[in-house]
């Protein structure tokens, strides 16, 4: 009896102990990063009125305002709006999302034993993944849009259970992917997984999934379409009508052959905080992340196939399969194809729910052909982890502005960061310098009032420069001091 019971106490301390190295790991990586850009652009928005923050969302038109109202109530609490405020409700979601990663698990028809230690299994890696701690950080949307996600799912898994008859499940699910769809945008993408799943249930429950004759139709008729409007697309020119938005023209191109990278990126991470496209971390030994990739992703093809084999006459085990690959496969699928018409969007962030769905799957099929060497699979993931090469800590803007005397007059002349040194400091003590064309930039929370040429620079006024910035420095800037980011300089007279 007394083996028993510490039995039954090793998976809930492994349980807790994951919890407690992932809060860790967050919290840590919370506190020793700089605010940047992304994270300005909350900060300033929550400071202002509620009716202006509306008039920024609109005007920017490329974020939802959930997030934005939640952080606003939450810093209105805590009176601050300092670094760590500003991160605590992604911090509290990203630390909520590792239980709930078990909870998905615990909805599967599988053997008792078996969900205790699969869930597990995916704690680990939602806890200890360099991606999910990086955006569990960052006053963004994205440890949000993952924990709400995750519910969304297990209530989709709960509403199938009943046949989707309408239920309290059910209610749930739709309010849920209401709430998902003011979170961020791209999450729309989940209902395309949803109906995929709902259909393919209703067509096993109806049988019709094992007709064969109609499987090779619809495949066809698939085929067919996608071909034909893609020919159609690019025979009408339709790539010049409709035109990337220009919040997205940074985003590139996307093939299938990114989803190797996509299994990488959220089993190792990226640069999240790195403007534009974030480079994917990498290891410290020459094992290339695509090569890692690939390996993973057609070892989990095998494993689905010879799993889909096996749950053929089982209807409730096809039901997780259908549920579990339906809900990463067709958004990211979507999303990716979308490039062939012009629509870039592919970007792992706005992704972060259907990526950690694909870890899910891959987990799901590991498990039902290996099980008993799901824990050497997580001690060697575990183990690579340690050798990932990760950005380090980001700290260019506190440098400089513990440098500037209280009171200074600053010019900055990059409006990114203008944007994070009006987070910082003052907003009356800032201007940004206009582009060489003279050109004020059109950008949200940079009104052209506080734009100057270089002409116009205050006497004693600070200008700051990137280190690498590569312009011709005017006799009249004296160089004050520098960082290991900026230049900073003080100008001595008007020209």
């Amino acid at each position: 009896m007394k083996n028993e019971n510490i039995m039954k106490l090793i998976p809930i301390s492994l349980g807790l102990l994951i919890i407690g190295g992932g809060t860790v790991l967050r919290v840590n990586e919370a506190l020793h990063n700089d605010i940047w850009y992304d994270e300005a652009f909350t900060g300033i928005v929550i400071q202002q009125s509620w009716s202006d923050i509306v008039k920024t969302l609109i005007e920017d038109r490329n974020h939802p305002p959930l997030f934005y109202a939640l952080l606003k109530i939450v810093t209105w609490i805590t009176g601050s709006t300092d670094p760590l405020h500003l991160r605590l409700v992604s911090l509290f979601f990203g630390i909520a999302t590792i239980p709930l990663g078990y909870s998905l698990i615990q909805q599967l028809n599988l053997e008792k034993e078996e969900k205790k230690w699969l869930g597990i299994a995916t704690m680990a890696v939602l806890s200890f993944s360099p991606f999910f701690v990086s955006y569990s950080t960052e006053a963004r949307s994205y440890a949000l849009l993952l924990f709400l996600m995750l519910i969304s799912i297990i209530y989709f898994i709960k509403a199938s259970n009943n046949s989707f008859k309408l239920s309290k499940e059910l209610v749930i699910l739709v309010v849920m992917l209401i709430i998902i769809m003011i979170t961020h945008f791209l999450s729309a993408l989940i209902l395309s997984g949803a109906f995929v799943a709902f259909l393919l249930i209703k067509m096993e429950e109806n049988k019709a999934l094992y007709n064969s004759d109609l499987m090779k139709k619809i495949g066809v008729i698939i085929f067919l379409g996608w071909i034909l409007s893609t020919w159609s697309w690019s025979s009408l020119n339709m790539g010049a009508v409709v035109k990337q938005p220009h919040q997205m023209d940074w985003i590139p191109h996307a093939e299938l052959a990114v989803i190797p990278k996509t299994i990488t990126d959220f089993l190792f991470g990226v640069h999240s905080r790195e403007l534009g496209f974030p480079p994917a971390n990498t290891f410290s030994f020459p094992l290339l992340m695509g090569n890692i990739g690939f390996v993973i992703l057609i070892t989990s093809v095998i494993a689905f196939v010879i799993v889909l084999q096996k749950s053929i006459k089982n209807p409730r085990k096809l039901r997780d399969i259908i549920i579990l690959t339906s809900l990463w496969i067709v958004p990211l699928v979507i999303d990716i194809l979308a490039s062939s018409f012009g629509v870039h969007m592919y970007i792992d962030r706005y992704m972060i729910g259907y990526g950690a769905m694909l870890i899910i799957w891959m987990l799901y099929v590991w498990w039902n052909i290996a099980s008993k060497h799901i824990a050497l699979i997580i001690s060697i993931y575990l183990t690579l982890l340690l050798f990932v090469v990760r950005a380090p800590y980001l700290t260019r803007y506190s440098e400089v502005v513990n440098l500037i005397p209280s009171g200074s007059l600053m010019t900055i002349e990059s409006p990114i960061d203008y944007l994070v040194f009006k987070y910082y400091l003052p907003e009356s003590n800032i201007k940004l310098l206009k582009q060489t064309s003279g050109q004020a930039y059109l950008w949200p929370l940079m009104p052209e009032s506080i734009q100057i040429t270089q002409n116009e620079v205050m006497p004693s006024s600070l200008i700051v420069i990137h280190k690498s910035a590569d312009r011709k420095i005017p006799p009249t800037w004296q160089q004050k001091f520098r960082t290991n980011d900026f230049r900073v300089y003080s100008v001595l007279k008007f020209k």
